[in-house]
């Protein structure tokens, strides 16, 4: 296929291409064929179709402009949706006629940054805003360094941009959906399934993934359940990424005046423990809860952060301390869904696939009174790896009330077995660690942030 390039004759350089009067952008990812591409049109003022095509985030090839305008851009939009090619999504739902040249959708520009409403509504002295920022670089990091660069973070638009478009809620929400599929034919080893390459195609035209040249890369992406876990991380990341807290630019009602501040998104109050007997006490409970996880082995605690949540505790308090049967737990998490957790507390996510989660006994709030084997989420060893300088725990209230013990996992569980108020897997029969699952969210209180760095330096 002819291109030109700058300074050839004929080429079309980006500010004219932004005059156009039309545009659209399709993508194509097909498993099979090794297709992992996208084409951009555009109508110009002066009647010329122009196409650019390439693969996603690796090549980018003008076509010769062709006369004709708007009727020659019809016959080819329509040749190229039979071929098999999608619109890109963009963030209102529109098509790519609402995009710029570059085939991005324009937003507006007024929506704050994630990082000025987080660090304007977590108060407290610098220890407290330092660690505020570190958490949203590191949401920001995880989903860009996972998607090999191809999700980038649009600060001006205050949400995560592909090559597509900026991600929605809905992508997020199709994505996860197309992983239950994706994860179920890993894990009986049928990847090369029609089904299955075609549950990938689709992953990958809403989450675009850095898959190289080569064919066979959709067994690289998906090698194991764990890989499929891994995306599910991102997914979390991204969900994390607090996108409708970036809204704080909405419509007011008729007859109101748009308030100038943004809505109060995060209620937590985080303070610094200085008292040393709370960290002394925090540091013994966290030694003598320890396993044999050599991994995590020369981590210690570094500082303790006192939590509070506001609706989490009432909740607990009206619902949880009424189960009985409180128990200090640890719950570890990752740095970048931290931010996430501080806004709201810890959540349920529905899932119809263990393989997805990872979790083992269905839809839950995971705990153990085994402090190195939580710590160990917050490192992503379980996932095979991830490992950074500063990892985070949570120390708990857990309401256990009446607690079931199974013999054997059970993925599809939604709530306890009758009867009962929660599960206590015990170390020695289906895992190897104990674990401890509560159904209801208000069933747990998040009482001390800690964090861990080797040796505590």
């Amino acid at each position: 296929m002819p291109t030109v390039k700058p300074g050839d004759s004929g080429f079309v350089d980006e500010s004219t291409l932004k005059t156009a009067t039309w545009t659209t952008r399709l993508i194509m990812v097909d498993v099979g064929g090794n297709n992992n591409k996208f084409l951009e049109a555009y109508v110009l003022p002066d009647g010329r179709f122009v196409v650019i095509n390439g693969r996603v985030g690796v090549t980018r090839n003008q076509q010769p402009s062709k006369n004709g305008g708007q009727s020659v851009a019809d016959k080819w939009y329509a040749s190229k949706i039979k071929k098999g090619y999608q619109e890109e999504r963009t963030v209102a739902g529109s098509n790519a006629a609402a995009a710029s040249a570059s085939g991005t959708t324009k937003v507006a520009a007024n929506k704050r940054s994630l990082l000025q409403i987080a660090l304007d509504q977590i108060n407290g002295p610098k220890i407290v805003q330092d660690l505020v920022k570190y958490l949203v670089d590191a949401n920001i990091h995880t989903i860009t360094q996972s998607s090999g660069g191809k999700i980038t973070f649009d600060e001006s638009a205050g949400a995560f941009r592909t090559p597509r478009g900026l991600v929605e809620a809905s992508a997020i929400d199709e994505a996860r959906d197309l992983l239950v599929p994706i994860g179920d034919f890993v894990a009986k080893g049928n990847i090369n399934k029609k089904a299955c390459l075609d549950a990938i195609s689709e992953y990958c035209m809403l989450i675009p993934q850095n898959v190289g040249m080569t064919r066979g890369w959709h067994e690289r992406l998906f090698s194991c359940v764990a890989d499929v876990q891994k995306q599910n991380d991102v997914l979390d990341a991204l969900s994390s990424s607090l996108q409708d807290a970036m809204a704080d630019n909405a419509k007011p009602k008729k007859g109101k005046k748009k308030k100038a501040d943004a809505p109060k998104i995060f209620t937590v109050e985080l303070e610094a423990v200085a008292d040393k007997k709370i960290v002394a006490a925090v540091r013994k409970k966290y030694k003598a809860d320890k396993g044999s996880h050599y991994d995590v082995a020369t981590l210690d605690i570094k500082a303790v952060w006192a939590v509070h949540l506001p609706p989490v505790r009432s909740a607990f308090k009206t619902d949880g301390m009424k189960v009985g049967g409180v128990m200090q737990l640890w719950h570890g998490t990752k740095a970048s869904n931290l931010l996430s957790i501080l806004k709201g507390g810890l959540i349920i996510p529905s899932s119809s696939s263990g393989h997805v989660t990872g979790r083992m006994f269905g839809d839950g709030l995971y705990f153990s009174d085994q402090s190195t084997k939580s710590l160990r989420y917050a490192t992503n060893a379980w996932a095979g790896g991830g490992r950074t300088d500063r990892r985070f725990m949570f120390l708990a209230d857990v309401a256990m009330g009446k607690p079931h013990h199974p013999r054997n996992s059970n993925w599809s569980m939604k709530k306890a077995p009758a009867g009962y108020d929660s599960t206590f897997a015990k170390a020695g029969h289906c895992v190897s660690n104990n674990e401890m699952i509560v159904y209801r969210t208000s069933q747990a209180d998040l009482t001390y942030l800690i964090e861990f760095t080797p040796n505590g330096r």
